[in-house]
């Protein structure tokens, strides 16, 4: 195959590994197993792989914990990220120094997005005499374990909101992990109440572990939109942070990472869940871990705001009910403000990080509110583009693609799509296009059902369109060269092939993949040899190139130029071989039809004057190199010839010349060669053979053709030749003196009467 095809074919194969050669580093990422740790490695695994596909360079080894290996695992500094539940979050964050959250994560459930959860108090559906959360006094209560905050601290820091002290005769059992340790619990009477986290029981049953009916909820809760059992008020989902002593640069990317994960998408529905989300508000989690002196908050201090409202609540109340409202609302206002700042800071870390836009819309009024990276994107600065609405997006927009983005507007608002995700093309301040993604969410609807605001952000994909569009031209021109090309693994094993290799071979794509070429087209043509000395060259790292005779799928053989090429990655190891496979099938053969005109008498089919003199030449060298050997010349001419011609014409004549040399090919051995010299003269090379052997020979062939006349029209035309004979010595100045005593020999036979042979003698001479 020609040079620009090899190197399209190298372009692909480089730019699809253009990241093979980066060091790759290893993260660690700690997931706190609230169940059997093997179901959640095995839960979690999908992240893993997500994370390093979406992070080139770099490997995640995941590992599930229960509380305390988690701990110690960060305490020893082995992991670099961490998702796990929030109560647990805020006291390594307190203890570890772990950072605030890079994301939330968004349970599913039902096929719908959960973004809190809570703690469900159970008991067996029998016991009549447990109905409310002051029942629970002097009760055997099952729970996995203090540190869970679905499975114990969210019951426990109900009851204390409810006023209710667990009597000293309470008696509390820790089952341990996983908290389906708790409903055993329960099931099997060693305990009279359950508590575990939303979701479970559900899980259970669906997992064929439990049988709903058996239980029933104490204290439920009718909470809007939430599907799952619950008891108590509910928290944030489950927090992913990084340690403080990782790359702050890789946790930024981790956080682009998560938050681009594909809500309920494929890898989402693995994990059996629907995704990740900015950083929730975990101060309620520390509000009740600091109500319960739980750790990291286990200190009690010397006289607690709660010790105080115990003691005085009444003159309390009294003396500051106007005050209180006052000191609430300003509170509240300050710690709105703080979370404010807080959200605001860590939005925009994770906004400068990912280099992302972010746009808020009033869609009844058509105003946008947007960021200086949103109108960068376009070349442009806030002012050029103030006032910003919805008529600037479309006056920007390539008309081509608005409206199949106002479509996609439509269907997220009708509710068909979770979120809106449209790829598309806006003009640039300079007057090129440039590529973005936009992915948005509804947030709120007016009282009519109507949508009214709507965020989300826009990202810059000029590039990676570029690659796209790059890599599609590639594809396109590989798959339509006209010759076959094939791209295989460094074994060897076939990983595609164009459509000429089909066309060539008549073996489909399908077919092809996975196989190595030799069991598809090896024809058994070429030696073991010269296969060894084709990967010997390959797995070098250089290139081979040569013909070979393979054979199709019908069995028909061929021959093809074939050209393989090593792919090496930066350490200069063998990743890919691409073959090229052009078929000279045609050529070969037009080639040796080339040969045979330049070499062979038309007529007859022997050797024509210049190729046979040259063979006499090459003969009279290697006499010369080697003078123990011997050679004779035999020239024959047809007797009567012209008579022949003269009586049945050209077509009689062309028969006995065609027929003549056919009697004098089968008498000649491999290594013998016959030749017309014009006319009806002909001459023989005999090789290995002395003068009086080659008299034998001659007058052997002088009989046989006296005894085979030629057939033709309704008779025969019989015929005879005769036969000059000479040895060829070393001494011969050259072909031509040769030829002459082989001449004289023949006209000796012709003055003797024809139909003889004479052997050149040099009295003759």
């Amino acid at each position: 195959m020609s040079g620009p095809w090899k190197r399209l074919c190298l372009s692909l194969l480089l730019l699809l590994q253009c990241d093979n050669g980066r060091a790759e580093s290893v993260l660690h990422l700690g997931i706190l197993a609230y169940r059997a740790e093997e179901d959640t490695q095995i839960r979690w695994q999908p992240l893993a792989g997500y994370l390093e596909h979406a992070i080139p360079g770099t490997r995640f080894d995941l590992v599930a914990l229960n509380f305390a290996g988690l701990e110690k695992a960060i305490r020893e500094r082995r992991l670099d990220f961490v998702l796990t539940q929030p109560a647990h979050y805020v006291q390594l964050a307190y203890r570890n120094g772990l950072s605030s959250p890079l994301a939330t994560l968004v349970a599913q459930a039902n096929g719908e997005a959960q973004d809190a959860y809570g703690g469900v108090i159970f008991t067996l559906s029998e016991r009549r005499d447990i109905a409310t959360l002051a029942d629970l006094k002097g009760r055997r209560i099952a729970y996995s374990t203090r540190e869970s905050l679905g499975g114990y601290q969210a019951q426990t820091y109900e009851l204390e909101l409810a006023g209710v002290r667990l009597s000293p005769e309470t008696r509390l059992i820790e089952a341990g992990l996983p908290q389906d340790n708790t409903v055993r619990a329960v099931l099997e009477n060693r305990a009279e109440v359950g508590f575990v986290r939303t979701g479970l029981l559900e899980a259970m049953a669906k997992e064929g572990k439990l049988d709903p009916s058996r239980l029933r909820i104490v204290n439920p809760q009718e909470l809007a939109d939430f599907p799952h059992a619950v008891s108590t008020r509910l928290y944030p989902q489950w927090a992913f942070a990084a340690l403080n002593f990782g790359d702050s640069d890789l946790a930024r990317k981790v956080t682009a990472a998560l938050l681009s994960l594909p809500q309920g998408g494929e890898v989402a529905q693995r994990m059996g869940i629907h995704g990740f989300t900015i950083p929730a508000d975990y101060r309620s989690v520390e509000n009740l871990l600091r109500t319960l002196r739980l750790p990291p908050f286990e200190q009690t201090p010397e006289f607690t705001p709660t010790d105080v409202w115990r003691r005085y609540r009444w003159p309390i109340l009294a003396a500051a009910t106007m005050a209180a409202l006052v000191l609430a609302l300003a509170v509240r206002l300050l710690a709105a403000k703080r979370r404010l700042d807080d959200e605001h800071a860590r939005v925009m870390s994770l906004i400068e990080g990912t280099q992302v836009g972010t746009w808020e819309w009033d869609i009844p009024t058509g105003r946008l509110t947007v960021d200086a990276r949103w109108a960068e994107i376009t070349g442009h600065t806030l002012d050029e583009l103030h006032p910003v609405g919805i008529a600037t997006w479309r006056e920007l927009a390539h008309p081509d693609d608005l409206k199949h983005a106002e479509t996609l507007l439509r269907r997220h608002f009708a509710g068909e799509l979770d979120y809106y995700d449209c790829e598309y093309r806006l003009r640039h301040k300079q007057g090129h296009w440039v590529w973005v993604q936009d992915r948005g969410r509804l947030n709120s609807r007016n009282r009519d059902g109507k949508p009214s605001r709507m965020s989300g952000t826009r990202s810059d994909i000029t590039e990676r369109k570029r690659v796209e569009e790059r890599l599609r031209l590639l594809a396109v021109a590989l798959e339509s060269a006209g010759d076959g090309i094939v791209i295989t693994d460094p074994d060897a094993r076939i990983e595609w092939v164009n459509k000429a290799f089909t066309r060539l071979t008549g073996y489909s794509m399908s077919e092809a993949i996975g196989r190595h070429p030799a069991e598809l087209v090896k024809s058994g043509q070429q030696t073991q040899t010269f296969y060894q000395a084709m990967w010997k060259s390959i797995q070098g790292g250089r290139e081979w190139r040569g013909e070979v005779i393979n054979r199709k799928k019908n069995g028909e053989l061929y021959t093809e130029q074939l050209t393989i090429t090593p792919v090496l990655d930066a350490g200069g190891a063998v990743t890919h071989f691409v073959g090229i496979k052009e078929d000279i099938t045609g050529r070969k053969r037009l080639e040796a039809e080339l040969v045979a005109q330049a070499t062979t008498d038309g007529l007859t089919g022997l050797a024509n004057r210049r190729h046979f003199l040259t063979r006499l030449e090459a003969e009279l060298a290697r006499l010369r190199r080697q003078p123990e050997q011997v050679a004779s010349l035999l020239m024959l001419d047809l007797d009567h010839f012209k008579q022949v011609n003269d009586t049945h014409g050209h077509e009689g004549g062309d028969a006995v010349l065609k027929h003549f040399a056919a009697v004098l090919s089968r008498d000649l051995r491999e290594s013998d060669i016959a030749g017309r010299l014009g006319g009806e003269e002909f001459v023989v090379l005999l090789t290995g053979t002395g003068p009086e052997d080659a008299m034998t020979r001659a007058e052997r062939l002088r009989g046989l053709v006296q005894a085979s006349p030629v057939r033709f029209a309704d008779g025969h035309i019989p015929f005879t030749v005769s036969i000059g004979v000479t040895g060829i010595a070393q001494s011969d100045a050259g072909v031509s003196a040769i030829l002459r005593r082989a001449d004289q020999a023949l006209y000796r036979a012709k003055l003797s009467g024809r139909n003889r042979v004479e052997l050149f003698k040099a009295a003759a001479e």
